[in-house]
This record gives C-alpha cells, structure tokens and sequence, in this order.
C-alpha cells in the first residue's frame, strides 16, 4: 500500500522529536555537560471579523452624499455595537518571519507586533509569505489577552470604510519592524461602502517539552503576552534544584531550587537556546549537592519550562555547563 505523504511527515517529525527528547549528560574529570533539545513552542492562527454601519453619519470624504455634508448626521452615530460575521479561516500561517519575530521576542528584543492589515487576494497561504498579496490597508494593532485563554493574543485592528475593498479575504498582522507575522484567508465578508471592518488575528501558543519536560502555562502566557507586549521580556536564567518531582504545565517553581544564573542566548533561523555555566565553587556554601532538576525563567520571574533528570552531583570541583533549545513551528 502507498503511503500518503502527510504520513511520511508525520513519522519524520515523531523520529525527530524523539531524539530531540533526549538530553546529554557527559561527566567528564571536572566538567557537566546537561543539553536538552529542542523544545517546541506551536503558535496557531485564527480569526474573528465584526463589521458594524456607518449609519448615516456625517463622514468627509465618503463617496456617497448621503454622508456628506447637510445630509450626513454629525456626530458618531456609528452602529454601537460590532457584529461577528466570520471565525473561521480557509488558511492560515505563522509566516518564517513570524517564528523569526517569537524567536527575538524570546531573545528579548522589542520587535512585537503592531499592525494589522487587509487585503483582496484569496491565494492560499504560504509559511514563505513576506507581503499580504493585494494589500488594501492598514491599522495601528492592540493586543487583547483572551480572557479565560492565557495563552491566546487577539492582535486587533479597526479599518474605516475606506480602508477594505468589498472583496476583503485576506488579513496579516506585522511586526515593528515590518515583517508579516502571520497572513489568513477566509471566505469573503463583502464589507459594503457604508461599513467598517475590524478584525481580530487570534495567535495561540502551545508548547511541547521533550521527553520528561514541560513548556508550563505560565510559559505560554509570556510568549502569548510578549507578542504585543510594549516591554522587553525574554528568556533570561536558568534555575537548579534538588528535587525529585515531575513536573505538570501548572507549575510555577521548582521543587527545591538551589540556584539561579542569568543565561546567555544563541539564536539560530526558527530556534533559539539559552545557556549558562555554573562554576566550581556555584552555588557558593551549598557543594557537594546533588542537582536534579532544572528550569528557564524570564526577565519577569515566570518559570517558562522545566524537568527533572538524573541526580549529577556538583561538587568544589566540577563546572556544570548547561543549556536549553525551543524551536518555533
């Protein structure tokens, strides 16, 4: 029987991710190396669009008189309320340049997103898009935590009745320093002259830590928040500890930490890894202690993942070399 390709893939990744799972750990005269992979951190893309009518009201520059001057209502009588008229997309990508954006977010760069935009061309979207494909307009963008979704961002933009063409299918969001983050197609609102679009790009984070690790919710909510967040954040220490706990997603320390260093960060095309190295006498008045778990924070605190392994013993005379990869998809 023929295989479908999408299976092939699907194998190929599991192969992947099982390799990446394992950890290294070399004890060498004088020296721990600990390398856990690739951690994975999933950002999904969806959509809510609302329109809502100009309902008569005095509008300069409308092309219809019916809004002009002496016959349009001053005032903003705009329809009060925005109604939903599409959540659901007919394709949707985190461009590369979007896993690029997460990844210097995560770095702790200030490259969040800032706008929202639309256009008319219902091509299918590609993870290689750099441009929306007929661009129509653009809008200054807001995030909006979802409330009961900590690791949801609803990126919003609002476009006056001039900024949509009546075959308004495709939205993107971009980034500070004008990268498309994400672009989506859907079916067409056919937003009329007397009507206002605003869009919602809904971006949603899922991590997947390797083998016995965890990517925690609170991990999720900083990437989450770090998207349109106007504050550097970033990945910014590694923690040890010395107990013996498995982790869940729910948790936000380390069972018994020991230390805390700041890290070091590389950056490679969708990846990033953050690295520190405790020295022979770290943690000063503590050796000889037996290290057993491990955790990154960010610059806020927040324990972004975490996992247990191995008891290494750290003792006056032994360096402890430690990093963690996550790669975005």
């Amino acid at each position: 029987m023929v295989r479908e390709i999408q299976d092939r893939v699907a194998d190929n990744t599991q192969r992947a991710r099982s390799v990446e799972s394992n950890f290294v750990e070399v004890a060498e005269r004088g020296r721990i190396d600990l390398s856990f992979g690739q951690n994975l951190v999933e950002v999904a893309v969806g959509v809510r669009l609302y329109k809502r009518d100009l309902n008569g009201g005095l509008v300069s520059g409308h092309s219809d008189p019916a809004y002009g001057s002496g016959r349009g209502v001053s005032g903003d009588v705009r329809g009060g309320t925005w109604t939903l008229v599409e959540d659901t997309t007919v394709s949707a990508e985190l461009t590369k340049d979007g896993r690029k954006m997460i990844r210097d977010v995560l770095d702790g760069q200030d490259v969040e997103v800032t706008e929202v935009g639309n256009g008319d061309d219902a091509t299918e979207v590609g993870t290689g898009d750099t441009a929306l494909g007929n661009e129509r307009g653009r809008s200054f963008a807001w995030g909006t935590p979802s409330e009961g979704a900590y690791n949801e961002n609803a990126v919003e933009g609002e476009f006056r009745f001039s900024e949509t063409g009546q075959d308004a299918v495709e939205f993107g969001v971009f980034s500070r320093d004008g990268r498309l983050v994400a672009r989506l197609t859907v079916a067409d609102i056919n937003p009329s002259p007397t009507e206002e679009v605003r869009a919602e790009v809904v971006l949603t984070v899922e991590g997947s830590g390797q083998g016995e690790a965890v990517v925690t919710e609170d991990g999720e909510a900083v990437i989450a928040e770090a998207i349109t967040r106007r504050v550097v954040s970033g990945l910014a220490a590694i923690g040890f500890g010395s107990g013996t706990a498995s982790f869940s997603k729910t948790d936000s320390s380390l069972s018994n930490e020991v230390i805390t260093k700041d890290a070091e960060r590389d950056l490679d095309l969708e990846s990033i890894k953050v690295y520190t190295l405790l020295y022979e006498q770290e943690p000063a008045g503590s050796t000889p202690v037996d290290l057993s778990e491990i955790k990154v924070e960010d610059a806020d605190g927040r324990m972004v993942w975490a996992t247990s392994f191995s008891p290494e013993e750290k003792t006056d005379s032994v360096r402890l070399n430690a990093s963690v990869g996550f790669r975005i998809v």
